[in-house]
């Protein structure tokens, strides 16, 4: 009798540990699906930027906080099939947010052209994610952000958000 009454306690534990654990890989699923989304939001950034050379100075995009509703519409060129390059990168950061926003939550970016040669562009994107574990419950289960990830991901000035953004970091060449 205590020797089946040990099992079960064993394989109680056992069940708990496995229920534990799936719902820190159904979190981490999540973290990846959103760090794949923004990695081919910024791609099409990286792609507007290169089919637009003559407008690389236009592309300059300050970073903001998370965004909390849906940015203004991009607003349509001025002769219809003739934009200026100041206008086609208007259109281009304006539908890149709206992409950030409608596939991130409270998704955002931002982007700095930096001259030279060769020319370089900098995107961050940055969401909220509504899976992630607070500070507290991050360090119990060993998944808190190592020191200094913020930073390196962030755009500056995003370190002082709370709760800390989801932050993605590209470099691309033009």
């Amino acid at each position: 009798m205590i020797e089946v009454l040990v099992a079960l306690a064993l394989s109680a534990l056992g069940v708990m540990a496995l229920v534990g654990m799936s719902g820190a890989a159904v979190r981490q699923v999540r973290t990846s699906e959103f760090r794949i989304t923004a990695t081919l939001l910024a791609q099409d950034l990286a792609e507007r930027l290169r089919a637009h050379r003559a407008g690389w100075s236009f592309y300059n995009l300050a970073p903001t906080a998370l965004a909390m509703q849906a940015p203004e519409a991009p607003q349509p060129c001025a002769q219809p099939r003739a934009c200026s390059a100041a206008e086609l990168a208007n259109l281009d950061l304006r539908t890149w947010q709206r992409g950030l926003f409608s596939q991130l939550p409270q998704g955002t970016g931002a982007v700095r052209v930096l001259p030279g040669t060769p020319a370089r562009a900098e995107l961050w994107v940055m969401w909220k994610d509504p899976q992630a574990l607070s500070g507290d419950e991050a360090s119990a289960w060993g998944m808190a952000l190592n020191p200094g990830d913020v930073e390196r991901a962030c755009p500056p000035g995003m370190q002082a958000l709370s709760p800390q953004p989801r932050c993605v970091f590209f470099q691309i060449g033009l």
